[in-house]
């Protein structure tokens, strides 16, 4: 495996997936999540992401995600399940800030070959170890 498509994955599991697995955790243990703790993961998922990209655009998306998932908080049942309809959105912006940043780093990684971890470059900063 090229280093740049090792990057690509490492980005993958530690900024995507590994940040999402306190919920998927939680699921497995009590066989439900509750769509607060649903709401409250989007939001601080999608804010979180977007501080992590180079992308103002994509900054401003999560940025605007993160508030609107912070006000649906406020609306929902605290002991209502996440698979219900009312939680279809907080699913979405989970997804929508995964795609997104599954292109941003695709680019960053592949083409722009930016190493994830910087102890990986030597000292002139443009060589892979």
């Amino acid at each position: 495996m090229s280093p740049q498509m090792q990057n690509y994955v490492a980005s993958i599991v530690f900024r995507l997936v590994l940040p999402l697995m306190p919920l998927a955790i939680a699921g497995v243990y009590d066989h439900d999540i509750l769509a607060r703790a649903l709401i409250v993961t989007a939001s601080m998922y999608a804010i979180t992401q977007g501080m992590a990209t180079k992308n103002l655009a994509i900054f401003a998306i999560n940025f605007v995600t993160g508030l609107f998932m912070i006000a649906l908080y406020g609306s929902v049942d605290a002991r209502r399940s996440a698979f219900s309809l009312v939680s279809l959105m907080p699913f979405v912006a989970i997804f929508g800030t995964m795609l997104m940043h599954l292109f941003e780093r695709y680019y960053r990684h592949m083409v722009d070959h930016e190493p994830i971890f910087l102890f990986k470059v030597k000292k002139d900063g443009n060589t892979w170890i």
